[in-house]
């Protein structure tokens, strides 16, 4: 379940799916488990910086970029996608088509 889940009832359907935590060791994992999130979706590290500022470029692919970062592909997506929300390849995606719709601005500027 997303982190942002957790903020709009995920807690309670946590809870409906899995059960109350029934004992000193569930409750610390969940807790370990919650902290680590909290970090993880707080602040980009650098990695994932230089993947975004990747990804915008034109004709970037993810495999290219998870090269680049020394992190296989899989862990790329997963660690973009946890927080961004989109995949890498979707980002990649969007950054082609605001490239598309700044360079047809320029023209209709200049023409």
């Amino acid at each position: 379940m997303p982190l942002t889940e957790l903020a709009s009832g995920g807690i309670k359907q946590a809870v409906q799916l899995f059960g109350m935590p029934t004992s000193v060791d569930d409750v610390q994992h969940v807790h370990r488990l919650l902290a680590a999130a909290l970090v993880d979706a707080t602040e980009p590290d650098d990695d994932l910086l230089r993947c975004v500022d990747l990804l915008a470029v034109p004709g970037a692919r993810v495999d290219t970029v998870a090269k680049l970062l020394g992190l296989s592909r899989r862990r790329l997506v997963q660690r973009f996608t946890a927080f961004t929300g989109l995949s890498p390849k979707t980002y990649a995606r969007i950054a082609r088509f605001r490239r598309l719709l700044g360079s047809e601005h320029d023209d209709g500027e200049n023409g």
